[in-house]
């Protein structure tokens, strides 16, 4: 199901600071402990893109880049990797390392050790798709005209965003906020 779906069955509105979290706080539809009928019986995945819709996102970007067959994959190394890291070249991030692995634009379907690319971009950086581990969404920061290619794919769920946005548990502006995650 999409988020827009379980959204409109909880009375909720999609918009650029969604959370998972208040579109179930809208309403109970979804809700595993409910009596009612769920919509959904399981949550989005966290820190990774499903195959079925890195798919279609690599076949939109790969019209989007001059090197199609030059690109790089990263993934958090603390993604299944059973204690063996492999040598090669990583990317460091804020709290996150990524071991980096190289192909064509398509290569974003590889499960590199078991896990999806968590940030995938072409050599000539015309773009860049991420996934944070810890999250539901992926974020993909490209021009004007693939922007609207990705938005007009109707196998992908697309919510604009814009430069400085929160992404937290409580950055849902419109949607009711649900209870705080961390609070015992």
């Amino acid at each position: 199901m999409t988020w827009q779906e379980v959204a409109d069955g909880n009375n909720a509105v999609i918009h650029q600071t969604v959370e998972w979290g208040s579109i179930l706080a809208a309403g109970t539809k979804g809700a595993e402990d409910s009596g009612d009928s769920p919509l959904w019986d399981q949550a989005p995945d966290m820190g990774g893109l499903p195959a079925k819709q890195r798919s279609a996102l690599a076949a939109v970007l790969e019209g989007f880049t001059s090197t199609p067959d030059d690109c790089w994959f990263g993934v958090w190394e603390g993604n299944s990797f059973h204690g063996v890291l492999p040598d090669g070249p990583r990317l460091h991030l804020p709290q996150r390392s990524m071991l980096l692995f190289h192909g064509p634009v398509h290569a974003a379907l590889n499960q590199f050790q078991g896990e999806g690319p968590n940030i995938w971009w072409p050599r000539d950086r015309a773009w860049c798709v991420a996934t944070e581990v810890d999250l539901m969404s992926t974020y993909v920061g490209v021009s004007t005209d693939a922007s609207m290619a990705i938005l007009a794919n109707p196998a992908l769920e697309v919510v604009g965003a814009r430069q400085g946005q929160r992404v937290t548990w409580d950055s849902d502006t419109i949607n009711p906020l649900p209870e705080h995650p961390y609070r015992d």
